[in-house]
């Protein structure tokens, strides 16, 4: 399980895509006969911007209430609520990335997952999700530009000594602002 998680991770950043297998619950005649698959097998890109804004938005619907063991609050019970509350959110959030591009996912992708996917698989394929998001290069992009737009705003020394760029489209010369 270890290596695999490993070569999972290389593949992420290869910007590989990774294969997650779903079964169907309850195969029918189709199936049987062999007309259809039994096993759906989705492959994870790395996750897009438009599908992490998505993603995102989704996410901050999600109900939940803060669990206090001290008060005597029963955690199955609050776990239980919060399947209830947030399972669509849960199938949205997996389809979309699943999906992976702009617009609604198909309405068969979340249908088909809201019956076939067990518990452990959409912990793995969750955890594939997040893996495969990678917000921490988002996330460096945001405070790089901040850091440049920080920069950018302390730059006036140069107008202050006197000295401006000229904008006349020789290089590397400059004129003087206190010419007489």
């Amino acid at each position: 399980m270890e290596k695999e998680t490993i070569q999972s991770a290389v593949d992420t950043m290869l910007e590989k895509g990774v294969d997650f297998r779903v079964t169907v619950d309850r195969p029918n005649l189709l199936h049987r006969l062999g007309l259809l698959q039994t096993e759906k097998i989705f492959v994870i890109y790395p996750i897009k911007l438009c599908a992490v804004l998505e993603i995102s938005r989704r996410l901050q619907d999600m109900e939940g209430e803060k669990v206090n063991m001290e008060d005597g609050q029963d955690i199955l019970r609050a776990g239980i609520d919060s399947i209830v509350k947030n399972h669509n959110v849960l199938i949205d959030v997996l389809a979309i990335a699943i999906h992976n591009q702009k617009g609604k996912p198909p309405g068969s992708l979340r249908r088909f997952l809201d019956a076939n996917l067990t518990t452990q698989e959409a912990l793995r394929l969750l955890a594939l999700v997040v893996q495969q998001m990678s917000i921490s290069d988002f996330l460096a992009c945001m405070v790089s530009i901040k850091r440049v737009d920080m920069m950018g705003a302390g730059s006036t020394s140069g107008e202050s000594s006197g000295e401006s760029l000229n904008t006349s489209g020789s290089p590397g010369t400059k004129s003087s602002t206190n010419e007489a």
